[in-house]
């Protein structure tokens, strides 16, 4: 963690993540525009993803129990969280040019009184990129754009979320009811409060670890169908919702 009072808190979500927590942590420490802490929030994982990032000198919070889902070590790590703005990113996710990425990303809160939310443009890892993952991410980016910048409603991808802490907090969190899909309910209620916004020259890079393990078809119609489930029904589509590792 920076000396200074962070004004960024990044919390990552973990459970069995020791084969990429060491890039994940290493990615964000490329920052250095802004002050910031890095808080891993563990669901109780059995292999060495704490030890790993103890040894980078993150902050720890470890859920008291395991709960499917990662709302909870969401919350955990969000409640341990002192930064002035919550970046909840996933493990295998990184963000390219970190530096000009927050910079412009700190701009829009500036610039937008009421806004309380960004989201931003996903990709595969360099490595990992095929023409089905530019078409299937161009998807949902494009439902990302129009929800929050045009209809106002308000989605977003759980890999990268970029929200203001004052109102995390005045909603209380993620609902740990969801094993999936509390990353779209947070967007849409933080809709209710304030302004979420899209920013298509912002992205992120993220394994394709799920594709490969379910197919590009059956992972989009799976996140389509429980989008639309919290939106209409104000619940999961699913009562789970396996890690893949």
């Amino acid at each position: 963690m920076n000396s200074t009072q962070p004004i960024i808190s990044f919390i990552i979500p973990t459970l069995n993540e020791e084969q990429r927590i060491e890039a994940s942590i290493a990615s964000i420490r490329r920052l250095t525009a802004v002050p910031y802490e890095i808080v891993v929030a563990d669901g109780r994982s059995t292999d060495q993803t704490v030890e790993r990032a103890r040894r980078l000198a993150a902050r720890i919070v470890v859920s008291e129990k395991f709960v499917p889902g990662s709302a909870t070590e969401k919350n955990n790590g969000g409640k341990a969280a002192i930064g002035k703005y919550l970046v909840f990113i996933d493990a295998d996710a990184e963000i390219p040019e970190i530096n000009g990425f927050f910079t412009c990303a700190l701009g829009h809160f500036a610039a937008k009184p009421r806004l309380v939310a960004l989201a931003v443009k996903k990709r595969a890892l360099p490595m990992e990129e095929t023409v089905a993952s530019r078409f299937f991410f161009g998807l949902l980016n494009t439902t990302y754009r129009v929800s929050n910048n045009l209809l106002g409603l308000g989605l977003a991808s759980g890999n990268f979320q970029m929200i203001e802490a004052s109102a995390f907090r005045q909603l209380g969190g993620y609902r740990e009811d969801m094993v999936a899909g509390e990353d779209n309910d947070m967007y849409i209620r933080l809709s209710g409060i304030g302004r979420t916004y899209y920013d298509p020259s912002l992205y992120t890079v993220e394994s394709t670890r799920r594709a490969r393990d379910l197919g590009w078809l059956r992972l989009y119609y799976r996140q389509t169908r429980n989008g639309i489930w919290v939106y209409l029904f104000n619940r999961s589509a699913y009562d789970e919702w396996r890690p893949v590792r």
